[in-house]
């Protein structure tokens, strides 16, 4: 049996993607991580990124991007499993075949 909405957390990837896909909330949590302000932003909840020909794609639990058209991805993660730098490598290297145009670097 499911949780009710009153069990959830931000575990949890239903009130994740809900929170965040409020364009203000999750600018004000990116500022909060980053240290830093960021402008106006669009946010996109389970986003699917296709970057090949034989379908392959990558599913992003939050994208979103800002003014100044830099792109950030939001993924929880419930359990370490000490693999962060190459999940973190895994997301961002379909993220730049599908961004960057031939013959630009960025």
């Amino acid at each position: 049996m499911g949780k009710t909405f009153q069990e959830l957390d931000l575990k949890d990837a239903f009130l994740l993607g809900a929170a965040l896909q409020d364009a203000e909330t999750c600018r004000m949590i990116l500022e909060i991580i980053l240290g830093e302000p960021i402008g106006k932003i669009s946010v996109h909840a389970e986003n699917t990124l296709l970057f090949s020909s034989d379908f392959r794609s990558l599913r992003l639990d939050i994208y979103a991007s800002d003014e100044m058209k830099v792109d950030y991805n939001l993924e929880m993660q419930n359990e370490d499993r000490h693999n962060l730098a190459k999940r973190s490598r895994f997301h961002q290297t379909p993220m730049s075949r599908v961004f960057l145009t031939a013959g630009r670097s960025n």
